[in-house]
C-alpha cells in the first residue's frame, strides 16, 4: 500500500487530520487561520462595506461571506476566489436580506439564512428565516427549512446539518439533522441566547457561545450524549466571541478585543495574533 493511499485512508477515518480553514473578523478585516500549524494570514474581500460573516473552504481556495456592497444595502451572500483577479460574485436573491453564511468544506455549496423582510429580530410577522443553500458556482437556492422560528448560523458538516433555532423570543438552541432532508433533533432541552455556531470536523460536537453580564460563555453540545457543558468563561463586551476547534477537539480558538485567542483543554487562553494579521502562530 502507496504512502498515499494510507494518508488518505487516515483522512477518512479520522476527519481531525484534514486540512480546515477558521475564520476570524468584524467589519472589512477578516482573518484566515490554518488550524494545522496556525499560521494566518488577513484576508479582505474588495468592494464590500462590511462583511458580517466569513467562511472558507478546506483549501482556502473558495471564500464565501455575508456583507453589503454600500451602507444602505441589504446583507447579501457572496462567493469569492481570493487567488482569482474575479470580484465576489452574489449568489443569493437580490430582493431579499440573507445571511449567516458558511461553506462546505469541498468550496462547493454555500448554506446561508434568508427572509423577504429582514434579519432575525427584525423580520416582519411570520416571516422567519429559513435555511438555503446553493451552489458556489451560482444557480437557484434550495430551500431547506419551512418551519416556524427563525434559523440561524447553518453548518453543513460530516454528512449532518447543523443550525440555530429560535421562536424570536430571544430563546436560541442548536438542532442538527444526520442528513440534509431529515427531521430535526435538538441538543439538550436548554436554551440561551446563542450567537455562535462552529461544528467539529467529525460532526459529533457543537461549540456556540452568548454574553451575559460583561462574560462571554462558550459552550459544547455533544449529539451522542445529547448534552450541553461549559467549555471557557472570559470577561468580554464582544457580541461574538467565534468559537471554533482548533487541530484538536481540546483546542479552543476564539476571537475579543481585535485579537484571535487559543485556549487548550479548558486552560487560560494565550494570544495567537492580531484580526488582520500575517504572520506565523506558535504551536
Amino acid at each position: 500500500m502507496s504512502a498515499v493511499t494510507v494518508g488518505f485512508l487516515l483522512l477518512a477515518a479520522n476527519p481531525w487530520f484534514a486540512p480546515r480553514q477558521i475564520t476570524f473578523g468584524e467589519g472589512a478585516h477578516w482573518t484566515i487561520i490554518d488550524v494545522h500549524g496556525y499560521s494566518a494570514r488577513s484576508l479582505d474581500p474588495p468592494g464590500m462595506v462590511f462583511v458580517k460573516r466569513l467562511a472558507s473552504s478546506a483549501d482556502a481556495r473558495v471564500v464565501a461571506f455575508s456583507g453589503a456592497t454600500s451602507v444602505s444595502g441589504s446583507e447579501a451572500v457572496f462567493v469569492w476566489l481570493p487567488n482569482d483577479p474575479t470580484p465576489p460574485r452574489q449568489v443569493s436573491a437580490a430582493s431579499s436580506y440573507s445571511g449567516d453564511v458558511s461553506i462546505s468544506a469541498d468550496g462547493r455549496w454555500v448554506y446561508y439564512v434568508s427572509s423577504s423582510s429582514g434579519p432575525p429580530g427584525a423580520h416582519a410577522v411570520m416571516d422567519y428565516n429559513q435555511l438555503f443553500r446553493v451552489s458556489a458556482s451560482g444557480g437557484v437556492p434550495e430551500q431547506l427549512t419551512s418551519n416556524a422560528g427563525c434559523h440561524l448560523l447553518p453548518e453543513f458538516v460530516s454528512e449532518r446539518l447543523f443550525f440555530l433555532h429560535t421562536s424570536c423570543r430571544g430563546d436560541r438552541w442548536i438542532e442538527w439533522r444526520p442528513s440534509l432532508n431529515a427531521d430535526d433533533h435538538r441538543i439538550a432541552s436548554l436554551a440561551y441566547p446563542l450567537v455562535d455556531l462552529a461544528i467539529s470536523p467529525d460532526g459529533k460536537k457543537a461549540l456556540s457561545s452568548y454574553n451575559s453580564l460583561g462574560e462571554t460563555h462558550i459552550i459544547e453540545g455533544d449529539v451522542a450524549l445529547n448534552k450541553l457543558r461549559p467549555v471557557l468563561t472570559f470577561p468580554s463586551t464582544v457580541e461574538s466571541a467565534r468559537p471554533q476547534y482548533g487541530a484538536t477537539s481540546g483546542e479552543v480558538v476564539y476571537q475579543a478585543e481585535d485579537a484571535v485567542w487559543l485556549s487548550r483543554n479548558g486552560s487560560p487562553a494565550s494570544q495567537l495574533c492580531k484580526i488582520n494579521a500575517q504572520e506565523h502562530l506558535p504551536q
